[in-house]
């Protein structure tokens, strides 16, 4: 991974951010970042840090929601322990939101589901849920990129769409 030095002014403000909600949206898009830009263990560092200081209440689902897809994401290079995509079973019962978090940690169950080989029509299912509002509403862009294989289980069409449109 390359080195940016732009991330070091990002990581001063988000020091500095006193907000609960400011500090939150700060963390899902510096640790999504930091999965590219530094090492992906310093962006599932920073989203699982930043998820244990997040107030209790429902306020912060959709944050915690979001943090919780960039960890999972870390999971692609290894930052993260593979068996994490198991243990979505909440998220595939539902019911789940449909903030950006909620739909970005929504299309990283339709990769787990098809990674864990579960049923075809399911992952289909939650990567077109994830996508209904339209790929320009996620500020975490890496799980737009790997739940688009889960979306063309159901229909290879609706897959080549929606990377399409993401590219």
């Amino acid at each position: 991974l390359f080195r940016s030095a732009g991330v070091e002014p990002l990581e001063r403000a988000y020091s500095e951010l006193t907000d609960p909600a400011a500090r939150a949206r700060a963390a899902v898009r510096l640790s999504h970042l930091l999965l590219f830009v530094r090492s992906p263990a310093e962006g599932v560092a920073l989203a699982s840090r930043a998820a244990a200081e997040l107030p209790v209440g429902d306020a912060f689902d959709d944050f915690r929601d979001g943090l919780r897809a960039v960890r999972l994401v870390g999971a692609a290079f290894g930052a993260v322990d593979p068996t994490e995509f198991r243990a979505l079973d909440d998220v595939r019962a539902g019911p789940r939101g449909t903030g950006s978090g909620a739909r970005a940690l929504t299309a990283m169950s339709a990769l787990a589901v098809a990674l864990t080989c579960g049923p075809a029509a399911e992952a289909s299912a939650l990567a077109r849920e994830a996508f209904s509002a339209g790929l320009t509403a996620f500020e975490i862009t890496a799980p737009v990129a790997l739940a688009s294989g889960a979306l063309a289980l159901g229909e290879p069409a609706d897959g080549l769409e929606a990377i399409r449109r993401y590219a």
